[in-house]
């Protein structure tokens, strides 16, 4: 996109000087605050992570006509927080919740965050396909180890007879909502979204079975304890961001999963749980997701080819640049050549 009239491209235009440190009031409104020694070192731990994060061409590989359909469906989306993917929107902020320091605090803002879940795996920091390791059942993780000091090993979702994602999101309901009567209702929302009607009764039933999956943490569901959660997580996320930005490695934070190039598979599941254990003195699994393969974009080589392979290797290579031109003219911003 750039202006008319003007050599001005969006990717020019970084808003490197707005405020990275946002605090809401409980009614999700942004509210002043007077700056104290822990928000003047977030902005500069921030200020290094985002650092990196600008000066990396990070961005989707996928066919210039698919990403056109992409952004059609997100801008149709009834989801306030989906709109089209900003490439250049890459300058992370963390938001505070409820005019408190300790709830909330996550990072928001990259464009990455607002795509699709299965379009992760198309993500490419510089030209190189990546990874992407999550915690495993990680705020399930954080209680137990908070309430028991041990480590927690099964599947916290797990429910007879209640579908997994259904049961996650009945999980964390029940982690953030205020009282009794509003967790059955916004359950009951949720399986009104599946076709199963606005059963408050049905709603109630699988509430009593989460309560009875989790005896030794049930006493913190119902008190919106996810907020505090939700900061914790936050502060595990930039310990292990500030590690990689001192060494100038770009990685992405989706809350509680973490994209990098490809070639860290080995070491970031190693330094995630390095980094829970930190915070809680208890492990945690991880699991990799890996990013969608394709050969690294380069020239044919002469070494064993005959020439009408060649030919077709040169045919297939300017087809794929013309098939995902606005990929490489982005690249060409970060003085990316090919």
């Amino acid at each position: 996109m750039r202006f008319k009239h003007y050599k001005v491209d969006i990717f020019d235009i970084r808003d490197e000087h707005s405020e990275t440190i946002i605090l809401r009031d409980s009614s999700k409104k942004r509210t002043d605050y007077k700056d104290i020694s822990k928000t003047n070192d977030w902005r500069h731990n921030l200020q290094q992570i985002n650092e990196v994060l600008n000066a990396t061409w990070i961005d989707l590989y996928i066919p210039d006509a698919e990403l056109k359909s992409l952004n059609k469906k997100l801008l149709k989306s009834e989801d306030d927080d989906k709109r089209a993917i900003d490439f250049s929107v890459n300058r992370l902020r963390r938001v505070f919740n409820n005019g408190k320091w300790d709830e909330g605090g996550r990072f928001y803002n990259g464009w990455w965050q607002n795509i699709p879940k299965e379009y992760r795996r198309d993500i490419r920091i510089v030209d190189k396909r990546t990874i992407e390791i999550d915690f495993k059942c990680m705020h399930p993780a954080m209680l137990y180890a908070k309430c028991t000091g041990t480590v927690y090993t099964e599947d916290a979702y797990e429910i007879s007879g209640v579908d997994r994602d259904l049961s996650k999101k009945i999980f964390n309901i029940l982690l953030n909502s205020k009282s009794e009567n509003t967790a059955i209702s916004a359950v009951a929302s949720e399986l009104q979204n599946i076709g199963k009607g606005h059963d408050k009764k049905l709603a109630a039933e699988i509430t009593t079975k989460m309560h009875d999956k989790h005896p030794k943490i049930k006493h913190l569901f119902m008190t919106s304890y996810g907020v505090k959660l939700q900061f914790l997580d936050s502060q595990i996320a930039e310990y292990i961001m500030l590690n990689y930005s001192e060494h100038r490695s770009p990685i992405l934070p989706v809350h509680d999963s973490f994209i990098m190039h490809h070639g860290y598979r080995e070491e970031l599941p190693n330094v995630l749980s390095d980094a829970f254990n930190k915070f809680l003195r208890v492990d945690i699994s991880t699991s990799i997701i890996e990013g969608a393969f394709q050969p690294e974009s380069k020239e044919p080589s002469d070494d064993g080819h005959t020439t009408n392979e060649r030919e077709d290797m040169i045919t297939d290579i300017q087809k794929e640049r013309e098939e995902f031109s606005q990929y490489y003219k982005r690249g060409e911003r970060y003085n990316y050549s090919y």
